[in-house]
Formats: structure tokens, C-alpha cells, sequence
């Protein structure tokens, strides 16, 4: 396993398996597509994303507020399968994380299929 952090250079080698949780709901917009690609270029097999549809806000460590950017779980398929477009031979994955009145949902979206599982998420 290679870790991998914002304040690094990219990859020269390709590696196996590119896992990103929870980071790309921070970036604008404009900067999702080519941080997607780029993730997508890393990899040699599989890239998976876990994304939240919550709003909140984090505390770096120098005490300053960063805001998460929601979006719907549709925006984020349609990013990763246009990403998945300019990378065919890749796999990727997307979890989605919700909250919601009935508990915790996280929705799971694979280039393959899709299914739903319940797991704890509330909290953080």
C-alpha cells in the first residue's frame, strides 16, 4: 500500500488500487473532474471514492474552517463515469455516505452493479 498526501508529488509509477475518503467533497467544482482523472491515471486497476452527502464543517489542525461541499449522489456517478470514460480499463467505486431519519445509509455505486447497505456513519 502506498499513502498518498495532498502535499505530495503525483505518482510516477502507476499503482494498483487508488482509495480517496472523503477529501474530494471539499474541492470546488472546477477541480473534481481533473483531481478524478488524475486518481484515475494512478491507478492500474481500481479507483474508489467515498463521498458524504452531509453538510459540515472540519477544523485543520492550524484552527482553520473548511467547509464540505455537498452534493447529490447523481453528480458524483456522473463524475466518476466520466472519468471511467477516459479510463475504460479501470474499475472504480463510490460510497456514498447519508444520514438520514431512519439511520445511517450508504448507498454503493461499482462500475458493474449497484447495491444498498446500512452501516453506522452519523456522529463524526
Amino acid at each position: 500500500m502506498t499513502l498518498f498526501c495532498s502535499g505530495d508529488r503525483p505518482f510516477q509509477e502507476p499503482i494498483t488500487d487508488v482509495v480517496s475518503t472523503e477529501v474530494l467533497d471539499y474541492l470546488p467544482d472546477e477541480d473534481v473532474s481533473w483531481v478524478l482523472d488524475e486518481l484515475f491515471r494512478s491507478a492500474r486497476r481500481k479507483v474508489a471514492v467515498t463521498v458524504t452527502t452531509a453538510t459540515r464543517t472540519s477544523v485543520l489542525d492550524h484552527g482553520i474552517h473548511v467547509s464540505h461541499r455537498p452534493r447529490p449522489e447523481s453528480w458524483w456517478v456522473a463524475q466518476l463515469e466520466a472519468a471511467g470514460f477516459h479510463h475504460p480499463e479501470r474499475h472504480w467505486q463510490l460510497i456514498v455516505r447519508t444520514c438520514n431519519a431512519w439511520g445511517d445509509k450508504s448507498l454503493r455505486h461499482t462500475k458493474e452493479a449497484v447495491a444498498l447497505t446500512a452501516i453506522p456513519l452519523c456522529g463524526y
